[in-house]
This record gives C-alpha cells, sequence and structure tokens, in this order.
C-alpha cells in the first residue's frame, strides 16, 4: 500500500498558494474548510512548479475527488489575486 499523502495549509490573503506536491497517478482529493469568500483554485504543474494549469475552482466549503493522469504531475491550491475577498481557507490535498 502506498503512503498517504496529506499536504494542508491556511490561506488567508490573495495570491497565497500551498506548497506543492507531487501525486502519485490515481485518485485524490481537494478539502476545504473554514470560513471564507474566495474562489479556491486548485493548480497542476508539469515542470516542477514553473508554471501552473488551473484544473477546478471552488468557492464553498467540501471535498471533491480529481484524476491525476500520470507521473510527475505536482498540485497545489489558493486563491488568485481577484478571488480573494477574506476569511482564511483550510484545505488539503490527499491521496
Amino acid at each position: 500500500m502506498a503512503p498517504v499523502i496529506n499536504k494542508s495549509a491556511s490561506i488567508a490573503a490573495a495570491d497565497s498558494y500551498s506548497a506543492g506536491v507531487v501525486l502519485a497517478v490515481g485518485d485524490a482529493y481537494l478539502t476545504l474548510s473554514g470560513t471564507f469568500v474566495a474562489n479556491v483554485v486548485l493548480q497542476s504543474s508539469n515542470d516542477d512548479g514553473g508554471s501552473w494549469s488551473l484544473v477546478d475552482v471552488r468557492a464553498r466549503t467540501g471535498s471533491w475527488p480529481f484524476r491525476v493522469p500520470h507521473a510527475g504531475l505536482q498540485y497545489r491550491f489558493g486563491c488568485r489575486v481577484s478571488d480573494y475577498v477574506f476569511g482564511t481557507v483550510v484545505g488539503a490535498i490527499t491521496q
């Protein structure tokens, strides 16, 4: 059995992101909690964080699955400059 990956962070400002985490091929989850008004983006990178692509956008608490299509992808979550209003987003990427 592969080890469980759990990368968590608290986001309380615009243009703030969790650290990136490399996930294995398969299913993973983005879980959000806290009290906030913001659009939280899930992003992926295939060049070790040099550039990021949008995977999903969420604006409420909950847990959502996503699929990691190939090895070596790095994932992070956070709030872009135009997406954050106030509060603290507590999030985790797990696999």
